[in-house]
């Protein structure tokens, strides 16, 4: 035998094996294994131990694939247990999101609804206290809003002292204003495009500042750290919300009563403070479902002894 053929077949033997020579070479090595004992000899013990590599090949990446398998359950196992910590962490506050939403979405969508009445009778009484220094003194005011078809009164007067009241007639539509002083009996037509002019549901609005300021996106994520629990008001349940602190000490506290069933915000108690005055206002808010009468929203006819006088703002005067 041809030792140079021989030299080539053996060097080729390897990529026989691997079926990796071209067609050609691969029929002179098939042909020549068939005539040389010792080539084919190598062949068969190379192709043996091939074979044997392979098996532990596989055998390697089964034992591989089945330890990836294994972290992978168990890296899937953490994840659930984790993902069940969290939930069971933050699923309260998520509850508690949902549920508080739920009651300022409530409030508003029954505050929206009453704006649009064409007549209704509302009365705040908010007791004030006020801590100048070491001068601590309280004092409680009460006032009255009628509205029909347009036409509104506001009737403002200390409790027990609603003799000394004054009131504000106005129009819807309208920039003018009649304030009646009963106390100095003076009649003053005011004009100005600032003043509170009560529109269709503008009253409700700002006695319900609260609920209309609440209902907005970023006060709504603040339930994540606000208060919320019931309470009986009145001889009825109510949600009692706190939004910035939950100490009634605290300056900033705030708190909002709504009644569980009709929706309505019944009360509110709130801190305030400027430079040199220390605040407790604490208001309760009624909404009768009455008739009101046109004598309730139109100025009295028993007002002659009364002085008569326009004032307008500086800033319309020029």
């Amino acid at each position: 035998m041809d030792k140079n053929e021989c030299s080539l077949v053996q060097n080729l033997l390897n990529d026989y094996i691997n079926d990796s020579v071209y067609d050609d070479a691969k029929d002179v090595i098939k042909k020549h294994l068939k005539t040389c004992n010792d080539c084919n000899s190598m062949y068969l013990q190379m192709k043996s131990d091939n074979d044997i590599r392979k098996k532990q090949e596989v055998r390697k990446n089964k034992d591989y694939l089945k330890k990836f398998n294994n972290k992978l359950s168990l890296l899937k196992k953490i994840i659930i247990v984790l993902l069940i910590i969290i939930l069971i962490i933050f699923m309260p506050f998520v509850i508690k999101l949902i549920h508080n939403n739920y009651v300022l979405d409530s409030a508003y969508n029954k505050l929206q609804s009453m704006g649009k009445m064409n007549e209704y009778y509302a009365k705040t009484e908010t007791i004030l206290l006020d801590n100048r220094a070491d001068d601590f003194t309280s004092s409680c005011s009460i006032t009255e809003y009628y509205y029909k078809d347009g036409k509104y009164k506001i009737v403002f007067y200390g409790k027990d002292d609603y003799e000394n009241r004054y009131e504000v007639y106005g129009q819807e539509g309208s920039d003018i204003e009649t304030y009646v002083y009963y106390d100095s009996k003076i009649i003053d037509n005011r004009e100005n495009d600032e003043l509170f002019v009560s529109q269709q549901g503008q009253v409700l609005e700002k006695i319900y500042y609260n609920i209309s300021q609440w209902d907005k996106m970023q006060f709504k994520l603040l339930d994540l750290f606000g208060t919320y629990e019931t309470k009986i008001y009145n001889g009825r349940e109510c949600y009692v919300i706190r939004k910035n602190s939950s100490d009634p000490k605290s300056l900033d506290y705030n708190e909002c009563w709504i009644d569980k069933e009709t929706k309505m915000n019944v009360r509110n108690v709130m801190n305030t403070q400027n430079e040199s005055v220390e605040q407790y206002s604490d208001t309760k808010i009624y909404i009768e479902d009455r008739d009101i009468l046109d004598d309730d929203v139109e100025l009295p006819n028993n007002l002659e002894n009364f002085d008569v006088k326009n004032s307008v703002v500086a800033a319309n005067i020029n």
